[in-house]
C-alpha cells in the first residue's frame, strides 16, 4: 500500500468513526493501554510493540483511573464498597475526601 492511500484510508476510517483526528502514532499508546487493561502479560504485550526494552513498552501504557481507584481500594485498611470507596467515588463522579480515609 502506498503511504498517501494508508493516510487517505486511515483519516476517513477515523471521521467514519467519529473519532478526533490523530496521528497514527497514537494508536500504538491505545493499543498498548488496551492490552494491558485486559491484563495482558507485559511481556506479551512488549512483543507485540516490538520493543526491545520493557522500560519503552511501559511509556505506551497509560492507566485509566478506574483501574487506578480500583488497585488503591485493595490496599490494606481501604474502605469497603460504598460511599467512601474510591473506585466508586471516581468512577460515579463524587469527589473523594483524602481525609476520610487517614
Amino acid at each position: 500500500m502506498m503511504e498517501q492511500t494508508f493516510y487517505t484510508r486511515y483519516y476517513e476510517a477515523l471521521e467514519q468513526a467519529g473519532v478526533r483526528r490523530l496521528v497514527p502514532y497514537s494508536c500504538r499508546h491505545t493499543t498498548a493501554t488496551a492490552l494491558a487493561l485486559q491484563n495482558i502479560a507485559p511481556s506479551v504485550i512488549q512483543e507485540i510493540m516490538r520493543h526491545s526494552k520493557y522500560t519503552t513498552t511501559q511509556r505506551y501504557i497509560h492507566p485509566d483511573m478506574s483501574s487506578m481507584a480500583a488497585a488503591v481500594n485493595q490496599m490494606p485498611g481501604a474502605p469497603n464498597a460504598g460511599k467512601n470507596d474510591v473506585a466508586h467515588n471516581v468512577t460515579h463522579g463524587a469527589s473523594v475526601d483524602a481525609s476520610e480515609h487517614d
